[in-house]
């Protein structure tokens, strides 16, 4: 999927992606290039939101709290080293005050198990 010449994201600036952007479509894979501060507070912590930006992509993703924590979960805090680490970027319907909305979703890719391995299943 091509997750350039999309329409705007937050605040409509045309910088990020914004969930109806990508429902209905698979997740794709792609290459964190760039980290850096969006222009937006993140709500309650103080600071603003990370825009994450990805190799051959015109757009990126204005991180909202779970898909920070997520990212420093699987990367660290260090934010200068999440260039050249590989996540998927989607839309599903999550709930936001008791109504489900398009969210915007990122999430690690679990590596695929080689035809022989042992998975205890």
């Amino acid at each position: 999927m091509d997750l350039s010449n999309r329409s705007g994201g937050s605040g409509g600036d045309g910088e990020y992606l914004s969930a109806p952007d990508l429902m209905g479509k698979p997740a794709t894979r792609v290459t964190i290039s760039l980290v850096k501060e969006s222009p937006w507070e993140q709500l309650n912590r103080g600071y603003k939101k990370l825009g994450v930006f990805f190799e051959g992509k015109e757009k990126g993703v204005c991180c909202n709290v779970t898909n920070e924590n997520i990212l420093r979960d699987a990367f660290g805090d260090d934010t200068t080293a999440w260039p050249g680490c590989i996540v998927e970027v989607y839309a599903e319907k999550v709930d936001y005050q008791g109504s489900l909305v398009p969210g915007m979703k990122i999430r690690i890719p679990v590596p695929t198990a080689e035809a022989g391995d042992d998975t205890p299943f």
